[in-house]
């Protein structure tokens, strides 16, 4: 495994990071707004009004902060698995590289600059 294999040493083309960050872009919003309004239909919550005002207000906004780890915990495992499975089949990475890579920090040793230490 080399720096031409995954992306240039200086960072270009986004690197293995961009389709955890897709995930997080394209499926977090949007599991968000469905919880939010499932959670609005299940506790009662009346559209456009303030939701402290109302009977089950503070049990709806703890729930959304939960749901809100939830569906963060969710995405960053889609993401890893997203990205991983990129590093196997486009940059041709072996499983353990690219587990070890994300998951362990384990980078070859020739990515290290020794003159930046």
């Amino acid at each position: 495994m080399d720096c031409r294999t995954i992306t240039s040493c200086d960072g270009e083309s986004g690197g293995p990071w961009a389709p955890l960050i897709a995930v997080y872009v394209l499926l977090g919003p949007p599991l968000l707004l469905r919880a939010g309004e499932q959670l609005s239909a299940w506790w009662g919550i009346e559209p456009n009004a303030p939701v402290l005002g109302q009977p089950h207000g503070i049990a709806w906004l703890v729930s959304l902060i939960v749901a809100i780890v939830v569906v963060s915990i969710t995405c960053g495992i889609v993401g890893t698995l997203v990205t991983i499975g990129w590093l196997v089949v486009v940059r041709r990475w072996t499983v353990g590289d690219a587990y070890g890579a994300l998951m362990l920090y384990r980078y070859p040793r020739h990515w290290i600059d020794p003159s930046r230490m």
